[in-house]
């Protein structure tokens, strides 16, 4: 234990939690807040869950302090000039499309996607950031804080303004 040995070391730990521990929303108007109803219904959103528990029950047994920052989607281009996201996640994974679409020649393309049509709290990358570095300077109770941005999308719109963005004309079919 580095207090042992270093009696004044007093770190902050910020571990990211996720929206999806919430769950689906019995309808699409619902606000969360820390106090939500949990009910995550994927692996991930469950895995989550479990994560934020653990580690605030560690923190406060120990005295750390700790932080669940639960947050949907973030994405961007941060200070350092790093995509925040690689291939995997649909933002990225759409410019990628798009990127070679127009390096390819081709005066037009398709892209296809699954349903897209649903809603997403989405924050930039930048904001984030200092949404992290707030709560760390802050340093509030123990305990979990939401980061959203308080405006939804449709991932859908997203792709819509990335296409109009394009050199080139894109069409989009659902897979």
């Amino acid at each position: 234990n580095a207090r042992k040995h270093h009696p004044d070391y007093d770190p902050i730990v910020i571990v990211v939690g996720s929206v999806e521990q919430f769950g689906d929303p019995k309808n699409e108007r619902v606000v969360f807040s820390e106090n939500s109803e949990r009910n995550p219904v994927n692996t991930y959103g469950r895995q989550k869950e479990e994560m934020s528990n653990k580690f605030l029950a560690m923190a406060k047994e120990y005295d750390i302090r700790g932080y669940v920052m639960i947050q949907g989607q973030s994405t961007g281009v941060s200070p350092s000039g790093e995509i925040s996201q690689k291939d995997g996640f649909l933002i990225p994974q759409i410019a990628n499309q798009i990127a070679e679409l127009e390096m390819s020649g081709l005066k037009e393309g398709k892209i296809k996607t699954g349903d897209i049509s649903h809603k997403r709290d989405i924050v930039d990358i930048n904001d984030a950031i200092e949404a992290y570095l707030l709560l760390s300077q802050k340093a509030p109770a123990i305990g979990e804080y939401l980061l959203c941005s308080g405006n939804s999308i449709s991932l859908l719109d997203i792709l819509n303004f990335m296409i109009a963005e394009s050199t080139i004309t894109i069409t989009h079919d659902l897979d």
